[in-house]
């Protein structure tokens, strides 16, 4: 297997299972994040009485989640709703001493949350300011009650880098991988700012879902490639087949 170079677009924090993951396959790994993560201190007076409230579970639904949680309150002991095990290992890591795996996407832990709660349960979802799933209104379709609290946001970057630009004008960069829908619209935008669109039949892009793959597509790249189910395992599987 030859080296590609590959750029992993994920905010600082949130590369690093991927990045080794590709290193590990043989690959020169860049990493260019699109986002950054900013916490949102004025909701954890909200946060705080909903807590207080008991709710049955704290749903998170990635790392961000659980850190933003953890920042944001004391509290260790309520039950903590993960989707994905590095979600769960992250909340694990930061005291959370009931922590659940739900499943490794939200339709998972919505799923168990199905089965292992009645109609009557009330959660409190500890949520970024972008998310693609209304989580609240499809457990309200099982009677349920979901309070979400937005901890966190992620600010785009308002430009790729001039030394990743010059990179893939000169044909030297392989791939992309994306694993949010709003990383990829960022992306598309942010290509079209450094007027480089034109380069994009050299690259390929490795996405976590279709979901992920829509603002990407209708462009001519090289290789548009989709991984079977939406987690970090199945999407380094995508690449590890393509190369």
């Amino acid at each position: 297997m030859s080296q590609r170079t590959i750029i992993v677009t994920r905010p600082q924090q949130e590369e690093e299972g991927l990045t080794q993951a590709l290193h590990a396959l043989g690959h020169l790994v860049i990493n260019e994040p699109l986002t950054e993560i900013f916490l949102n201190h004025t909701v954890r007076q909200p946060l705080h009485q909903a807590l207080m409230a008991d709710p049955d579970a704290v749903i998170v639904t990635s790392k961000n989640g659980a850190r933003a949680l953890a920042a944001l309150s004391e509290l260790r002991d309520a039950m903590i709703l993960c989707v994905g095990q590095s979600t769960a290992d992250t909340a694990q890591s930061l005291g959370f001493v009931r922590v659940c795996m739900c499943g490794e996407n939200v339709q998972a832990l919505v799923n168990h949350i199905a089965d292992a709660y009645d109609d009557t349960a009330r959660f409190v979802y500890v949520c970024a300011q972008h998310v693609r799933i209304d989580l609240p209104e499809t457990l309200a379709g099982f009677s349920m009650k979901t309070q979400p609290i937005v901890a966190y946001g992620a600010l785009a970057s308002p430009q790729l880098s001039d030394t990743l630009v010059e990179q893939i004008r000169r044909g030297k960069v392989d791939a992309f991988t994306f694993m949010s829908q709003r990383s990829a619209q960022i992306f598309m935008q942010l290509l079209a700012k450094a007027e480089i669109m034109d380069h994009v039949s050299s690259l390929d892009v490795f996405c976590l879902s279709e979901a992920v793959a829509e603002p990407l597509r209708g462009q001519a790249w090289r290789h548009i490639a989709v991984a079977d189910n939406a987690t970090l395992a199945s999407l380094i599987h995508c690449v590890d087949n393509a190369y």
